[in-house]
């Protein structure tokens, strides 16, 4: 019979306590329900009881790989989603988001666009919140003095990259990588391109890249 020295008993303790561990994480994952709505987007849904709160996240398939011979075009115009939507001004937008102490936030990427809300769960807070973020998805009417001060910011931004070893390598790395290939344009575009963006053509290149774009739906309840 071997016999049990500490090194031993050690590596025993180590393996069962990893074992458990894993356990512990299988158990512990949560369900992910997931389906495909008609005009194909994929919905993945969590079901989390525990917490009086809803995470809701919407991609979709436009990115900066989507803006063409505009570059820079999705981010911006992404950036200005909660400048005002419908009736409401960007003051009212964040008002009704506090009010109900939600969240939102809008981020542009290479391969998509995402939008996120989170909410408590409480039936008149949740409504207030899913019926603010409706409307600053449907009806955004991107003002011009907003679009002209978010150009300017992005302007800002790509003046301050040109000063940046991390953000000229990663250029560089993206160039060398996928030469010619939609990935390689920078998700801010260039100066030269954000100078001669106009809203009109923002409002269009926003249409199209939302209409029955809707990649992905999650959401945490």
């Amino acid at each position: 019979m071997a016999l049990k020295t500490p090194g031993n008993l050690l590596a025993q303790l180590l393996l069962t306590t990893a074992l458990l561990f894993v356990a512990f994480i299988v158990q512990a994952s949560p369900k992910i329900e997931n389906w495909q709505t008609e005009n194909g987007a994929r919905v993945y849904f969590v079901a989390a009881p525990e917490l009086p709160m809803v995470d809701i996240q919407i991609v979709f398939d436009a990115g900066s790989a989507r803006d063409g011979d505009k570059p820079g075009v999705a981010s911006l115009m992404n950036g200005l989603l909660e400048e005002g939507a419908g009736t409401l001004s960007a003051d009212e937008i964040a008002e009704r988001f506090e009010d109900v102490g939600a969240n939102f936030s809008s981020n542009s990427l290479r391969d998509m666009s995402i939008v996120t809300l989170r909410s408590l769960t409480d039936p008149p807070l949740l409504e207030q919140a899913l019926d603010t973020f409706a409307l600053v998805l449907t009806k955004p009417i991107f003002p011009q003095e907003a679009f002209d001060r978010e150009r300017q910011r992005t302007l800002i931004a790509l003046r301050a990259e040109r000063e940046s070893p991390e953000d000229i390598a990663e250029k560089a790395f993206y160039k060398a990588i996928y030469g010619n290939h939609p990935y390689a344009s920078p998700v801010l575009g260039t100066e030269a391109s954000v100078t001669a963006l106009k809203r009109e053509e923002g409002l269009k290149t926003r249409l199209e890249g939302t209409t029955k774009k809707v990649k992905e739906l999650e959401a945490k309840i």
